[in-house]
């Protein structure tokens, strides 16, 4: 079972590595967007990469595999 706690641990952490990741991808590019239209400086004070559609399409495919994973380690500690 602490394997197996180990495992679980470390699937929670590449998920939460792969979200703020994918955040800062994102961030990078809205900021790359805004900059070629002459957008920048104070006039930007923050890109919220989780409002975008590509985040949110991204987020609900990677939390899939994730929660397939842990389904896998749940089932492999509980009895039956």
């Amino acid at each position: 079972i602490v394997e197996i706690a180990g495992e679980i641990r470390d699937v929670c952490h590449q998920y939460e590595q792969a979200e703020e990741s994918k955040k800062a991808e994102i961030d990078t590019r809205g900021r790359e967007k805004l900059h070629q239209l002459r957008i920048s400086g104070s006039a930007i004070k923050a890109v919220n990469p989780t409002g975008s559609s590509e985040y949110q399409e991204d987020q609900q495919t990677s939390t899939q595999s994730y929660e397939e994973k842990l389904r896998g380690l749940k089932a492999s500690i509980s009895p039956g």
